[in-house]
This record gives C-alpha cells, sequence and structure tokens, in this order.
C-alpha cells in the first residue's frame, strides 16, 4: 500500500522576502522538494556595476539593516572562489 505525504509550507518564514516551500514524501522517500522566493527580484546587482570586488562587502552589507554580517561573509566567500584564493589550515583553524 502507498502512502502519500504532501507538506505545503505557505508563506515560508524566516527568509528575507516571501517564499514558500513544496515537500512530496511517497512511502517513506522525498520525490519532490521544491522551495520558491516569490518576491519580485530586486536587483542589488546593479549598484555593484562599474566598482571594485574590494567594494562588494561594504555595500552589500546594507542590503538589510539588521543582519548586514550574511552578507558580508557570503559576498567575500564568493570573491574567494571567484579569485581562486585558498585560507590557510592555520587561519581556518
Amino acid at each position: 500500500m502507498s502512502k502519500k505525504v504532501e507538506i505545503n509550507i505557505k508563506p515560508l518564514t524566516r527568509v528575507e522576502g516571501e517564499g514558500e516551500v513544496e515537500i512530496v514524501v511517497e512511502n517513506g522517500n522525498v520525490k519532490k522538494l521544491q522551495v520558491e522566493i516569490t518576491e519580485a527580484p530586486r536587483f542589488f546587482e546593479a549598484f555593484l556595476i562599474g566598482r571594485s570586488y574590494l567594494e562588494v562587502p561594504d555595500f552589500v552589507a546594507r542590503i538589510c539593516g539588521i543582519c548586514p554580517i550574511p552578507y558580508m561573509y557570503s559576498s567575500s566567500r564568493a570573491m574567494e572562489k571567484i579569485l581562486e584564493i585558498e585560507i590557510p589550515k592555520e587561519i581556518k583553524d
């Protein structure tokens, strides 16, 4: 006997903006997991065009007035990846 469970979370809370989550489980296996951000894009990338990559962490920190650290951290990590910068183990630890 097959058992199907569907979970829909609308609205998705604790995220910046609006979103939804849909999960479909059949016989104990996840068949579908979909996250949708339903808020219109705000195109923050546009204000970085023509600027130095060194300015990115400071600019993105202002996207959210109460949580600048995640934006600064993720932009720094992206630059490390793009520039192929390897952080030494001694610094990571």
